[in-house]
């Protein structure tokens, strides 16, 4: 990426003036980065600023002034620091995200629950094949990578998306078109759904819903969660994050990378077994986390890690963002009637579909509020559906991955 201090000229506009990072030290870019962070974190919560942060969400805010950064020439571009903030970054965010949540009650998830949130899961994968068939082709082959990113984000969410494009190595500047419109698609897709609770008992109707009484979920709450914060909870979840960095980038590093092109490297080995062990531990009756604590470490690496994909962006990756939101509401099109079809073929109640389907474009936060507007007595479950959802992105995405390039490369 060329900066705009690098395009600067002398006096007399012909000879390039490169003009020297006003921060270059790696220490004290590690600090800006995480300044940047936890500034944006604190103020996200200020309601002075909250409006801001709805308008455009933190996490294009936490990619967007690192970006700026390097544009300016304030910290320089391609250092290995952000590279090994990624590194880091991405596993430990997928590790305290998963052992944060609550796995052992999505087996209380009732059938129709089940199939509403698989259903969701199938229109993605269909929707991203026939996107890929259809826009993946001559110069724009490449495309593939970024739509096998829209899937994991679609399914589990921006950690996942971001982790299917460490593990495909693709360019580190299709990151920011593609969170910009999936923010924008799903915002809208957001919208229609809110404004269709108010229909609900006309769309089961056509549906011809079975399942009148739709199914109920306690919300669950640990002793965990309510612990106040303490320095042997605070180094115990760091110490276990890091023992499962340490164990899964061990053997991650001894697997064989599989694929041409590659689709499982290294890197996707790493996420993949890291990932598997965060299940494990979030599954065991012997190994106790304080689930808070853990989930607001996962929010913190993941943002420290889009911050180094900021400092990476290529301003021109914005060429594509028009084809992305091309494909992005054709997807989403595709999405919708394939839960629709589902839905009637299982008699799915409508609650069920808005929130089958929020579970995947959405996630853990826009989930329950879908589920709210339809019956207040469903967000439990929706937290739960949008869990399972977010475990299966992790996975299917690379499956995913595989298809796309087969289909996009000759």
């Amino acid at each position: 990426m060329v900066t705009v201090a690098e395009t600067l000229t002398e006096t007399n506009g012909t000879i390039p003036a490169a003009v020297t990072p006003l921060i270059s030290g790696p220490l004290e870019i590690f600090m800006v980065l995480v300044f940047i962070v936890c500034g944006l974190i604190w103020l996200s919560e200020k309601p002075p600023f909250s409006r801001i942060f709805k308008t455009l969400p933190l996490v294009i805010w936490v990619v967007l002034i690192p970006a700026m950064l390097t544009g300016f020439g304030i910290i320089p571009t391609g250092l290995d620091l952000y590279l090994d903030i990624g590194k880091i970054g991405l596993p430990l965010s997928l590790f305290y995200l998963i052992i944060s949540c609550d796995l052992k009650g999505i087996s209380k998830l009732g059938k129709p629950a089940i199939i509403a949130a698989l259903g969701g899961t199938l229109g993605i994968a269909i929707g991203g094949t026939l996107v890929v068939m259809i826009f993946a082709t001559g110069d724009n082959a490449g495309l593939w990578q970024g739509f096998a990113v829209i899937s994991a984000g679609w399914i589990g969410g921006t950690a996942n998306g971001v982790a299917v494009q460490q593990g495909l190595q693709a360019p580190a500047d299709i990151i920011a078109p593609l969170i910009l419109m999936q923010t924008l698609t799903g915002f809208i897709w957001l919208m229609l759904l809110l404004s269709f609770a108010r229909h609900q008992k006309w769309l089961t109707n056509i549906l011809q819903s079975q399942h009148k009484d739709t199914p109920h979920v306690a919300a669950s709450v640990t002793d965990d969660a309510k612990e106040k914060f303490s320095l042997k909870a605070l180094t115990g979840l760091l110490a276990l994050g890091f023992l499962a960095l340490i164990v899964s980038g061990a053997i991650g590093q001894a697997l064989p990378e599989i694929g041409t092109p590659t689709i499982v490297s290294h890197a996707t080995w790493v996420i993949l077994l890291i990932s598997s062990l965060a299940i494990f531990v979030s599954s065991s009756r012997t190994i106790k986390v304080p689930t808070d604590q853990a989930s607001n470490f996962g929010y913190l690496f993941l943002y420290m890690m889009l911050a180094s994909l900021g400092t990476q962006l290529d301003f021109s990756a914005f060429d594509q963002v028009g084809i992305y939101f091309l494909a992005g509401f054709m997807w989403l099109a595709v999405h919708i009637i394939v839960l629709l079809l589902v839905a009637r073929l299982f008699r799915l109640p409508a609650a069920m579909v808005a929130i089958g389907s929020m579970a995947n474009i959405g996630g853990i936060v826009t989930t329950p509020l879908v589920a709210s507007y339809y019956d207040k007595k469903l967000v439990p479950l929706a937290l739960l559906m949008a869990i399972g959802t977010q475990i299966i992105g992790i996975y299917l995405p690379f499956l995913l991955a595989s298809l796309f390039a087969a289909l996009a490369l000759p």
